[in-house]
Formats: C-alpha cells, structure tokens, sequence
C-alpha cells in the first residue's frame, strides 16, 4: 500500500517551490531531489497530480533514485516554509527528519559524525526553525507525521558503541531543542568515557569470579558485536552415547543483561549427521526457565527480560552478587540434565513416535527438545535403519507431513531431498536443527 503520507507530503512541497520566488532552475532542482526523497518509500507515481504546473516550468522528470542532499534540501524548503507562514508543513518535515533518524532511516542521507553535523550549516538552520517557529509545541488536527518528543525518541538509542553515540547526538540535536548544543557535546564525550571504561569491566573476569558447581569447568570466551559469551562444561556422568552438555553465559551489553542457557549435543545425532553436520547445538534450554516465579518477582538482580542485570560499567562487587543469585538455582536445574545426559534413543524408546509428536510442543518446552515434528520424524527414521528395523511407517509420516508444509519454507527442498535418502536405506538427518541459536566455536582461554 502506498505511503499517501509521504506522496502528500512532497506534492504540498512541490507547490510550495513552485509558489515561491525561487529561479526556474533553482525550482527544478529542488523538485528533483524532492522526488528522489518520495522514491526512497513505498510510493506510487504522483507526478499526473501536477502535469500542467510542471510542464509550465520545462521539469522532465528523471526516475533517479540516488539519494538527494536531504539536509540542503529539508533547510531549504523548511525556510521556504516559515517564510509563506505554512508552519504546519515546515513541523512535518521536522517531524519526519526526527522520526527517521530514530529509525535509523535516514542514515545514509545524514552526516556520519556529530562533528560532521555540527559543520553542517542546513543543520544549524534546520535547528533554528524549529526553535523559532516552536515546531515542537506545534499540534495539527489533520497532521499526519507526529514529532517524537526526545523522551520518546532517546529510546531508539542504545549509545554503547561509538556509531550509537554518535546516532544519539545527531537525534538529540534534533529532538532536543531545549537543551543547547554544548550540553549535547558533553554528553557526547561522556559516553564514550564511559565506554572506555568498558575494556576494565569486571565481566572479562567473569571466570575467575564464579564459584562453580561440582562437575562445571570453564572452557573459553568469545565476543560477537555486543555479546560475549562464556563457556562451561558440565560433566554429569553421562554415558558415551549420553548428550555432551554446555553451560552458556551470555552478555549482551545494550540492553545490560546476563542471560545463560544449557546447549546438548548428542553423539547419535553428530553420527546420523556425519560429515555434513555443523557444530551447532542440537538442542538448547534457557536456564531462566529454572528460576521460580517468586524469585522471578523478588528478586533485585533479575532483568525483567529473563535474565541477570549486569553493565558493563557496574562493579566486580555487583557481578558477583549476580553470578551467585544466578547459580543459586543450579540444583532446580538438575531434571533437564538428567534428561540431556542420558542417550536420545532411550527416550526415543520409551516414549515412541506416537507420544512424542501428540505432545511435541509440551515437551520442546520443558526439556528443550525437538522444535520441528519433521526432525523429530528423521530420528526416528534414523534410529530404525541404524539397527535394521522396518521404517517404512516412519517415512509414510515423512512424505505425508511434507505435503502439509508451505511451500516457501527455506528447509522444505532439504527435507525432501533428505526423505528420499531414507527411503533408500541411507541414514540422513539435517545438518543444522532448526530454531536453534547457535553457539560460538571459536574460543579464546
């Protein structure tokens, strides 16, 4: 569906231009890159609107679709705005550029840096109208862009990392006319005192601050972006052909939160894999899980996102009080490592193919098992042509819950391809579980 919003826009705008006292080439060139600005959204072709003014000033349109000099542009035609006392459409062009870096729409169309902006004249007169005309106190029964307060606004920022301070800047700029720009620049250069401080954060001594459960050992560290993981194995007695589990914590710096999860990985799944299997978990469970609802409720250091609060500019004191609410619950988590520790084809076994998928989500949720009935259907396939039995009953639900999955499912021409190798006698299971988030291999002491 069209953005009538955007199309009204720049057709209101395109008059306005066309109205004002501007050289015909002057007038051109900011039709030009108003167009350019519609043909950035879901937008249809609104030049039949204005045929016979554009013909009038020789405009042949060309379906550009570079991105136009949006700050040269949007101080242009907000000044022309002010000046012909539309204030109503100077306060949609503003509300647009606020809501847009919010977005993080505009990116490619503003300056990079905050210092970059701030050498930025259009910039300047962009703010300046705003406070002038009090764009932001400005209401409009029939307006169709609402402007962000920078209460609202601040939270799209996340400033953590040095793009995301600088994104902050840039908006508060815009947001915040109130706040003059030299408390915007040591805001600005807090932050990234404050991320700093980050490289001393007592998280990357996270290993050393735990008091592990008997049978947990550290493994190694990574970092991806904003999240770093820590790894541990857990050593719960389990047989050979028992599942290899993990003991997960993760960081995940913007939202300031330690999360932690156990990941399986079954030695019958790695063989029925073979040597197309990737070194994802088969199966994972959120530790939160084990957490009981009044401590959920109680407790200071629990995240209401499930997890433990931690930033990264907080205290070792505070990381440890955390690590210890957080392990505190290792002994409620001692029936899903039971589960994973024993071998999957006992399970398997016991429950059979008929239990199983009747109760597929039930139990997904409460042991961390198969997400799909299809790749639970394979290890059945799977374990019955390991020990020669007849599977034919298996495949017949194979093919038939083939037939019932959409069409554009990425994983439908693998599966089928895969169903056809296990008619033929060969054992084949996906190479990667689905609904799994994988876990870093790549490790660091």
């Amino acid at each position: 569906m069209s953005q009538h919003d955007i199309e009204d826009l720049v057709e209101a705008t395109i008059r306005l231009v066309l109205a004002s006292d501007e050289t015909e080439e002057r007038k051109r060139s900011l039709i030009d890159g108003l167009w350019r600005f519609q043909y950035r959204h879901d937008t249809s072709d609104t030049t039949g609107r204005l045929t016979s003014e554009l013909s009038a000033l020789k405009f042949v349109q060309d379906r550009d679709y570079s991105p136009p000099p949006f700050l040269a542009l949007l101080a242009t035609v907000m000044a022309q705005a002010e000046k012909a006392g539309d204030l109503q459409l100077a306060h949609h062009w503003f509300a647009k550029l606020v809501d847009g870096i919010a977005e993080h729409d505009l990116t490619d169309l503003l300056p990079g840096t905050f210092g970059d902006l701030l050498a930025s004249s259009d910039a300047h007169l962009i703010r300046d109208i705003a406070i002038r005309a009090a764009l932001p106190k400005l209401k409009f029964k029939d307006g169709y862009f609402k402007l962000p307060s920078w209460t609202n606004a601040r939270s799209f920022t996340r400033p953590s990392k040095p793009a995301e301070i600088e994104h902050h800047a840039i908006l508060r700029f815009f947001a915040d006319t109130t706040t003059d720009i030299p408390k915007i620049e040591a805001e600005r250069a807090k932050l990234y005192k404050e991320i700093a401080a980050f490289d001393d954060s007592a998280l990357h001594r996270l290993p050393q601050l735990v008091e592990l459960p008997l049978g947990v050992t550290y493994v190694g560290r990574a970092q991806k972006s904003d999240y770093r993981y820590f790894i541990f194995d857990v050593d719960d007695g389990a047989p050979p052909e028992g599942g290899r589990i993990r003991f997960e914590i993760d960081h995940v710096q913007d939202i300031g939160i330690l999360a932690a999860r156990f990941t399986i990985r079954s030695p019958q799944i790695e063989r029925w894999q073979g040597a197309d299997g990737k070194p994802t978990p088969h199966f994972a469970y959120n530790y939160f899980f084990c957490v009981p609802q009044k401590d959920i409720e109680n407790s200071k250091d629990i995240h209401h996102f499930g997890g433990w609060s931690y930033r990264l500019n907080q205290s070792e004191a505070v990381l440890r009080k955390r690590l210890e609410n957080l392990f505190s619950f290792w002994k409620l988590s001692k029936r899903v490592r039971k589960f994973h520790a024993a071998p999957l084809s006992e399970f398997l076994n016991e429950q059979g193919i008929d239990k199983i998928l009747k109760d597929g989500a039930k139990i997904a949720n409460r042991w961390g098992f198969f997400r799909t009935d299809i790749e639970t259907m394979f290890a059945f396939a799977c374990l019955g042509i390991e020990r020669g039995e007849d599977v034919s009953d298996v495949l017949k639900r194979i093919d038939a819950r083939l037939e019932t999955i959409n069409p554009r499912n990425a994983n439908l021409t693998m599966w089928r391809d895969g169903a056809a190798r296990l008619h033929k006698g060969d054992i084949w299971f996906p190479a990667e579980l689905s609904a799994i988030i994988p876990a870093p291999t790549d490790l660091t002491p």
